[in-house]
């Protein structure tokens, strides 16, 4: 029995050192811990567009920070380009940071965030956290040189190996820009980069023809020439038995229609004026503004490696409408004699430009001559209705009406329908 008395007190023993030792370390300081490090969040709607030899790089600006904090501590954007035949990984750059074999084509400043409450002030310089951007890359000889990458030659290698099955030319892979962006705290350091979005570099179709540009009152027709190296399908010719390429041939080349000044600058920057490429070289726009000058510029998108890459610009097409449509002729129009009297009225026209109706009025004598046009009203009238007074009793006189409209000089319509009607005493 002295065996499991000595063994309990040595248990009770060590429990006390125990909590001696931790109630001795209450209140001590431990080592300092480092402090936080605020990283911007991750950009995650970068995208690429290829227009000509630019590459229109859009994207949201942070707001926040990793850990979520508001507002981010960032202090700029930073866009890197990689041009490669696959896309690269971490394993292609020294420490898996792909910015040591990228190369920088951009790099904006963010405006510090205004306090809570404050108003937006309209002229802060740099990017606004939360707001969209747009940077650009200039495709100049040294943006097509490829980027060796690690493990390369053993991806061609594999690629070269041979396959199973009948001889069939592999599709050509354009050459392709890889960018991502990052953001950039006030340390310097980087917060996590976006993914790698793409842009063909491979050739695209030429300028097209300036639009030519016709109008009628209440639309804009405007067609344009397409480039001499525009992609067509090619139509079956009789009489040659029908083949199948070996690799499939490229879609046919469409169009964008971009409002433009005078010079071809699109203004303002943006979307197209159609909501999908167009697959003939015209287009109607279901307005006017007489007076107003319109250009466009049109831009052929071909399709490169599954994306829609745009040509360059073809030179400014402009047009001024001038206002040269006359009303319809007014119908419908009908006298009521009375003592003194001759009231008219007539159906109203619908033009928004409408300025008003002329009467014109001329005596019928009994031979039936005489019967001459004029004025009645020296200035367009609004209403659809009037009341001759002038007539003299036992007169009869003819009628007829015209609609004018408002554009300078205006436009008159014909005239419209004749009534006769004799006045009353």
């Amino acid at each position: 029995m002295a065996r499991p008395a000595r063994a309990g007190v040595r248990r009770a023993v060590a429990a006390a050192l125990v909590a001696a030792a931790l109630a001795g370390a209450c209140g001590k300081k431990g080592p300092p811990l480092a402090p936080l490090l605020r990283l911007p969040a991750q950009i995650t709607d970068l995208t690429a567009h290829r227009a000509g030899e630019d590459v229109r790089l859009r994207f949201t600006v942070p707001s926040a920070n990793v850990e979520g904090e508001q507002p981010a501590d960032l202090v700029r954007v930073e866009v890197y380009a990689i041009t490669a035949a696959r896309p690269p990984v971490l394993a292609d750059a020294d420490e898996g940071d792909l910015r040591r074999i990228a190369t920088l084509v951009a790099s904006a400043p963010v405006a510090p965030p205004l306090p809570p409450g404050a108003e937006a002030a309209p002229s802060l310089p740099g990017l606004l956290q939360g707001a969209p951007a747009t940077l650009e890359e200039r495709l100049g000889p040294e943006a097509r040189v490829v980027v060796p990458l690690r493990g390369l030659q053993r991806a061609r290698q594999e690629a070269a190996a041979p396959l199973p099955g009948p001889l069939v030319a592999p599709a050509r892979d354009d050459l392709r820009r890889y960018y991502f962006a990052i953001g950039i705290n006030g340390r310097g350091r980087p917060g996590p980069p976006t993914v790698l979005v793409e842009a063909p570099l491979g050739p695209v179709s030429g300028p097209a023809s300036a639009p030519a540009i016709t109008y009628t009152a209440s639309e804009l027709s405007i067609a344009w020439t397409p480039p001499a190296d525009a992609r067509v399908d090619t139509p079956a010719t009789e009489g040659v038995l029908p083949s199948r390429p070996l690799t499939p041939a490229p879609p046919s080349t469409k169009y964008n229609l971009y409002l433009a000044d005078a010079a071809g600058a699109v203004v303002p920057p943006g979307a197209p004026l159609n909501a999908a490429p167009l697959a003939e070289p015209a287009f109607t726009e279901a307005s006017v503004s007489f007076g107003v000058e319109r250009c466009f510029v049109v831009r052929a998108v071909d399709v490169l490696a599954g994306h829609d890459v745009e040509g360059p610009a073809s030179p400014a097409g402009c047009v001024t409408p001038r206002d040269t449509f006359a009303p319809e002729a007014p119908s419908a129009l009908a006298a009521v004699a009375g003592a003194g009297v001759i009231s008219l009225i007539w159906e109203p026209n619908d033009e928004a430009d409408l300025a008003g109706y002329l009467l014109l009025r001329g005596e019928v004598r009994e031979d039936g001559t005489g019967d001459r046009l004029e004025a009645l009203t020296p200035q367009p009238i609004r209403e659809n209705t009037f009341r001759d007074t002038t007539v003299q009793p036992g007169v009869r006189y003819v009628y007829a009406v015209m609609a004018v409209d408002t554009a300078t000089p205006p436009n008159t319509s014909g005239l419209s329908n004749r009534v006769e009607e004799t006045s009353r005493e």
